[in-house]
């Protein structure tokens, strides 16, 4: 499936950790597989394909007029196959934003 949110823009704002913000619960979740933020955004950058996206929808919280993408992607250092939901919204600056809404077990497989 093609992600409603352009992989190769994704991508680039992975690549600036500045133009990316995590949600908590995110931030919770990666020190318990021994990863960071860094890794995740390393993931996103150079794993992450659109066979990895199972579905867009217009995002229900935070960030209206946006649309997010769900990912469910295998990561060996989970040993499990994660769900990671992402948007792109707008930074208080106007530029894009890259928010990571989601980081988990994916418990659809």
């Amino acid at each position: 499936m093609t992600p409603a949110n352009a992989l190769s823009l994704v991508r680039r704002l992975a690549a600036d950790e500045d133009r990316c913000e995590f949600y908590q619960p995110v931030l919770d979740e990666l020190p318990r597989h021994s990863l960071d933020s860094d890794d995740l955004l390393e993931i996103i950058q150079s794993e992450l394909g659109e066979v990895h996206c199972y579905r867009s929808a217009p995002t229900e919280k935070y960030h209206p007029a946006t649309t997010s993408d769900y990912y469910s992607i295998w990561v060996e250092e989970c040993r499990a196959h994660m769900f990671l939901k992402l948007l792109v919204g707008k930074a208080s600056d106007g530029g894009d934003l890259l928010v990571i809404t989601s980081f988990k077990k994916d418990t659809r497989t």
